[in-house]
């Protein structure tokens, strides 16, 4: 039976596992690496899906485009996002977030911010919005807030 304390063991431990198995030394610049570019797959897939959209509409006509649907999802919230066009440069967004609850989407902008109701089936709506890149907000209850990557409407 061996004497020795706690500290003792774990020290010995330690230095056990540190010969046997050290540290890599790039282990923290891989983890940051690998942590910041978590998504970066879905953002390069969306980037794709906008410029094949421009490509269909250029060739098809912007009034018979087919609505363009996107979905982003985190830990604890979803949203789909039905995208279709309107008018020349403009779009409408139809929304529905899971879980279903109220609270607000904000849209901002240069030109100030679109702040839009969720209601209690978590669908929201942007009537009309001019195309280009935008990013959403989403405030919900409980102070809990959400915001999608950029991507092109």
């Amino acid at each position: 039976m061996s004497t020795w304390t706690d500290h003792e063991l774990y020290a010995r431990l330690r230095t056990m596992w540190s010969s046997l198995d050290p540290v890599p030394d790039d282990l923290v610049e891989s983890s940051i690496v690998a942590i910041e570019s978590e998504g970066m797959a879905e953002e390069f897939e969306l980037l794709a899906m906008s410029f094949a959209d421009r490509e269909l509409l250029g060739t098809r006509g912007e009034q018979t485009a087919t609505p363009t649907v996107v979905e982003f999802s985190g830990d604890d919230f979803s949203v789909v996002i039905r995208i279709s066009s309107v008018g020349p440069g403009v779009r409408r967004l139809d929304g529905w977030t899971d879980p279903p609850t109220p609270g607000t989407v904000r849209i901002p902008s240069a030109d100030g911010e679109i702040t839009v109701p969720i209601d209690e089936h978590g669908r929201f709506e942007v009537a009309e919005h001019p195309a280009g890149a935008i990013r959403l907000w989403f405030d919900r209850p409980g102070g809990h807030r959400s915001s999608t990557p950029h991507f092109d409407v």
